[in-house]
């Protein structure tokens, strides 16, 4: 047990040893490095801090990132290799300075300051990444136009048929089953209200035709002015063609029903082709709006460590 504990006591300590002595190595492209604290990240630039000042530099002039490295360079590579020593943190500094002195001097008087941060000149790599950048931004914004009027202008013509154009089936055969259905539904409910309209105006008592045919002596279904006149008899015989009248106006209702459906149906259509359509396919992902982190996983606790785990996630949205 206690050897155990002096084990973790001596891993403790070891591990806060290594934590105070590391720091964050940034080697540039022409070989100089810097050591200090990355606080700040994005596509662009890295911001550390070094010392009591805070270093700003394109991502384009680093070739290579450190993090929780030794402060200094082991003693057999300065040995080995007697180069140029690196700018140390107070000239990187000084030099940055003065560039944001020069550049303030040399501005005229009135014009606004819109240069923020000291940047170093980027790279004809990442030149040529914006320009495709810039170039796939028109090209997108200028193929996805009349692609979109085409899905509506289709869906205008016929419900469904620009889902399917834009390569949604499901809700193209949606759409265009449920307005087959509802314009069956207004056709079958119109015919079916005008027979009823018909054979309504047929059985009226009051009608001129019928009540001449029944006033002329001859067999007739339909009852005589003089047997109307009776309120009793006129009671009873209206029974049938008041059920008739009932009938005809719920058949009005569901033929407004079924105009009223079709028309939500046919809205629903052309707002789903212009704003829920719009093709995956020709919307290009973004770079400025990617992030991607990386790390290394290595056992604590071991100078060497034989395995380590990398894990990277990358999201776009």
């Amino acid at each position: 047990m206690r050897l155990s504990l002096r084990r973790a006591g001596a891993i403790l300590f070891y591990l806060l040893v290594i934590a105070s002595v590391s720091a964050d190595t940034i080697q540039l492209r022409d070989g100089s490095l810097i050591y200090g604290k990355v606080v700040y990240q994005d596509q662009e630039i890295i911001r550390l801090h070094s010392g009591e000042d805070l270093i700003s530099i394109q991502k384009s002039n680093i070739k290579r990132v450190e993090y929780n490295s030794l402060r200094e360079p082991p003693e057999e590579e300065s040995e080995t290799k007697p180069t140029n020593p690196p700018f140390d943190d107070a000239e990187i500094s000084r030099k940055i300075r003065e560039k944001t002195k020069k550049s303030e001097t040399n501005r005229p008087p009135g014009e606004p300051n819109t240069e923020q941060r000291p940047t170093l000149p980027q790279s004809k790599d990442q030149e040529n990444k914006n320009t495709i950048r810039e170039n796939t931004k028109e090209n997108t914004t200028v193929s996805r136009s009349p692609f979109a009027w085409s899905i509506l202008g289709r869906s205008a013509v016929l419900p469904g048929w620009g889902q399917f154009y834009a390569g949604s089936p499901w809700k193209g055969t949606m759409f265009a089953v449920a307005f087959a259905g509802a314009s069956y539904g207004i056709y079958e409910t119109n015919r079916l209200y005008r027979f009823q309209g018909k054979e309504l105006e047929k059985n009226d008592p009051l009608n001129l035709e019928n009540a001449i045919l029944a006033d002329s002596g001859f067999v007739s279904q339909y009852p005589t002015i003089a047997q109307l006149s009776d309120p009793v008899y006129f009671y009873y015989y209206n029974q049938s063609y008041a059920g008739q009248r009932r009938k005809l106006e719920r058949r009005y209702d569901q033929l407004r029903g079924a105009v009223a459906a079709a028309v939500l149906i046919y809205a629903a259509n052309l707002i789903d082709a212009a704003f829920f359509n719009e093709p995956i396919a020709l919307a290009p992902v973004n770079s400025e709006r990617s992030i991607t982190a990386t790390s290394k996983i290595s056992p604590p606790g071991s100078i060497a460590a034989p395995w380590s785990f990398r894990w990277q996630i990358s999201i776009d949205w």
